[in-house]
């Protein structure tokens, strides 16, 4: 672990300008970046984290300026979120420090400063579809904020050793590969069999996050067809060549619109015969397609268009943002610097989900690891068992879970 590249450290300098009532005004940051004794992928997770130094918040006037910098230690290199947490840590430090300057609860400060709906970013992007106001004031309803820092307060008041505290944070995070347009594109292949069956290929990587489900079911919905028919081929670049990273939450976009685009094709050429034979059913109409010598088989492709970086003229066009904010309540002990996670409300903004169940696994899961993580840590079982309560709910969906 010593010799190997982890997440890149920074060391951030930065002016901020603000009303003793809380409202941002400006801010003037530098970032610093541990590149370690080479240089990797370090300039492209600097820019990521560049675009990433306003999380939710309208600072009005922004200037932000970033170096990697050479050093005699191993090289660090890429990990999840790709730059974005630590721009995204930089924004909540400097609320948290205007939050204690101006003193004032640290809520209120954020509140204050949310992005509102078709404001511009500093990067001169739009935001359509800005739900974090709306989700922000259900999660403080739902969470019991104030009724949990009512709480806090008496007892901190009569405990000298352990202290509680609680904290909202909400995060807007960029979809795609934002320095490299030409990552934007995928292809997919489906191939017909006259029994009815069908093997599906597309370019991206199963690795838990159930992308092969949601690819199916995709294949099913638009051919009209019982899941159980579709098989997926394995991941190979004799089948789908020049494939981009299964990376910056992008996969199930890409692939899912280059299935659609193969689907397009067979039902284009499958409409004919159902025209003709409308009491047919699947089975019925690919034989008939088969002795009609029909092409049962379709290569799909698809690029997401309007996507624009520009550091140059300081423009960036992301195709969307996800948005969520959560509300975590912990016990600290002073003694020992062990802690305890007493609840955690998350609320993300899921959109069109194409499968609301696996989405909300992928809220749930990291939960579960870290739980299992403090069995084995220094926090030991009988803090798992304190954790009293943990709700997540997704937005949307019209589910909540306890």
């Amino acid at each position: 672990m010593s010799i190997t590249g982890q997440r890149h450290a920074y060391k951030a300098v930065y002016k901020c300008g603000f009303s003793r009532e809380g409202p941002l005004r400006a801010l003037d940051l530098r970032v610093y970046s541990n590149g370690g004794c080479s240089l990797d992928t370090s300039i492209p997770i600097l820019e990521r984290t560049l675009l990433h130094c306003d999380n939710i918040y309208q600072f009005h006037n922004m200037k932000l300026s970033g170096r990697v910098c050479k050093i005699n230690l191993p090289s660090n290199t890429g990990m999840r979120g790709f730059g974005g947490p630590q721009g995204l840590m930089i924004c909540e430090i400097i609320l948290d420090q205007v939050a204690s300057y101006v003193n004032i609860e640290p809520s209120l400060i954020r509140q204050r400063n949310l992005y509102k709906e078709n404001e511009q970013t500093y990067f001169k992007q739009r935001l359509r579809n800005w739900n974090i106001p709306k989700m922000w004031n259900q999660l403080l309803e739902t969470a019991s904020y104030q009724q949990s820092l009512t709480e806090i307060e008496i007892f901190n008041r009569n405990s000298l050793y352990h202290k509680r505290g609680i904290s909202v944070i909400g995060t807007k995070f960029d979809i795609g590969f934002h320095s490299a347009k030409f990552l934007h594109q995928a292809g997919a292949l489906i191939h017909l069999y006259k029994d009815g069956s069908i093997l599906l290929t597309h370019g991206g990587v199963e690795m838990g996050q159930s992308l092969h489900t949601k690819m199916i079911q995709i294949c099913a919905e638009l051919l009209k067809i019982d899941m159980s028919l579709i098989r997926i081929s394995e991941t190979s670049t004799d089948k789908i060549p020049n494939t981009s990273p299964t990376a910056a939450s992008l996969s199930s976009d890409l692939y899912g619109m280059a299935i659609s685009n193969a689907c397009q094709q067979l039902n284009e050429r499958l409409q004919p015969l159902r025209d003709k034979h409308p009491t047919s059913n699947w089975s019925e109409l690919i034989e008939n397609a088969y002795y009609n010598r029909i092409n049962l088989s379709a290569q799909g492709f698809y690029s997401t268009p309007n996507i624009v970086t520009n550091f140059d003229q300081n423009h960036a066009e992301f195709n969307y943002f996800t948005q969520g904010v959560g509300c975590s309540e912990v016990e600290v002990d002073c003694l020992t610097g062990d802690f305890i996670t007493l609840r955690t409300d998350i609320l993300m903004d899921l959109g069109q989900s194409l499968n609301p169940k696996i989405d909300i696994e992928q809220i749930e899961v990291p939960t579960i690891v870290f739980k299992i993580a403090m069995m084995f840590g220094t926090l030991g079982v009988s803090a798992v068992n304190k954790c009293s309560k943990q709700t997540i709910v997704a937005f949307r969906s019209g589910r909540r879970r306890t």
